[in-house]
Formats: C-alpha cells, sequence, structure tokens
C-alpha cells in the first residue's frame, strides 16, 4: 500500500509536466550502460511505455554498444577506439547492422510490449529515417555524430498510431549510400 501511495504522490508532482508535454513529440535516447543491468532496462521500458500511456508521444532511439562489442569478442574481432568513439570498418559495421537491427531493436519492441505498449522498431536506415555525415577523429574513424530531420517527419507521421516507435542508429550517408554507427549522444532532433 505505501507503494502505491509514493507512486501515487509522484504522479501528482510531475502532474503539471504531464499536461504541458501532453501530445507531443519526446525523443528518448537509450544507450550504454543502461542496456546492460536487465532491471534497468524494465524500468526504463516500463516508464517509456507509461509516457505513452499519459499523452505523450514517445520516439526512443537506441544504441547498442555493449551488444556490438560482445558480439564482435565472440567473433574474434577487436574494437577499436578513437577519442571515445568507435572505428568502424566494414567488418565491424556489418556487426553493429547484424546486432542492432536483428537482436537489440527487437529486445526493446518485446520488452515494451511485456509492459503492455506496443512498439514498432525500425532501423534508420528503412525508408531513409535517419541520414548522416561523417565524422572524423584523428584517424579516419568512419563515425557519425551529425543526424539530419528527416527522422523527425517520420515520427511526426507516426505519432498518430498506438505504437511507441523507435530507431536503431543505423544510418545511410547521402554521399555515398555507406552505412555507419551514429553516436547517440552526438545526435541532434528537431521535432514539433
Amino acid at each position: 500500500m505505501e507503494e502505491l501511495i509514493k507512486k501515487a504522490g509522484i504522479l501528482v508532482e510531475a502532474l503539471p509536466y504531464i499536461q504541458k508535454l501532453n501530445g507531443k513529440t519526446v525523443v528518448i535516447k537509450y544507450g550504454g550502460n543502461a542496456m546492460i543491468s536487465e532491471e534497468l532496462k524494465n524500468k526504463v521500458m516500463e516508464d517509456i511505455t507509461l509516457l505513452k500511456f499519459i499523452g505523450l508521444h514517445p520516439v526512443l532511439v537506441h544504441g547498442g554498444g555493449p551488444d556490438i562489442s560482445e558480439t564482435l569478442t565472440r567473433f574474434g574481432i577487436q574494437s577499436e577506439f578513437v577519442n571515445g568513439l568507435r572505428v568502424t570498418d566494414d567488418e565491424t559495421m556489418r556487426v553493429a547492422q547484424m546486432v542492432l537491427m536483428g537482436k537489440t531493436n527487437k529486445e526493446i519492441v518485446s520488452l515494451i510490449s511485456q509492459k503492455g505498449g506496443k512498439a514498432l522498431g525500425l532501423s534508420g536506415i528503412d525508408g531513409e529515417l535517419i541520414e548522416c555525415e561523417k565524422q572524423y577523429a584523428n584517424v579516419d574513424g568512419k563515425i557519425v555524430d551529425s543526424v539530419t530531420e528527416k527522422l523527425c517527419a517520420y515520427a511526426l507521421i507516426l505519432k498518430k498510431r498506438l505504437y511507441i516507435q523507435l530507431f536503431d542508429l543505423i544510418a545511410r550517408n547521402a554521399y555515398n549510400a555507406f552505412y555507419y554507427t551514429v553516436v547517440i549522444d552526438k545526435c541532434v532532433f528537431k521535432c514539433g
């Protein structure tokens, strides 16, 4: 009973924010260590599902660095980082696509479903939802940190539906059609 009273108190405290953001698109960046702990993953998905139920339109943009690193290790591929950014050669990119599109994205969809929400999991390369520009570190790290407004256009079209949208961070470079991983902490989103 005390737990329910505590939760009710939190909702009452949050009510002005809920009212202010009702009907708005909220972009949530999810990645890194928040994806490691099962307990934390479950709490994050509960919160995201709650946001949808109270009238916000969450758009979840996820990374998957821990899953990518684990898979690279299993395949015997050495990860290289420059200034904290993963160097993404062709082989690493193939693994990143496999992990983000085939494992991580679908696991998040499943978790949201388990929490009572409906989620639609897409990749940034689906329908060219995310475009990117190449960023150079000290060496040509093949890492991207610039995202166009295209993601927002699709997010706004889909928000009328009941789905929580989530996108992995695989993107297309408009100049050479090569896909890069997008650095989640460097993305700028402009949604209406």
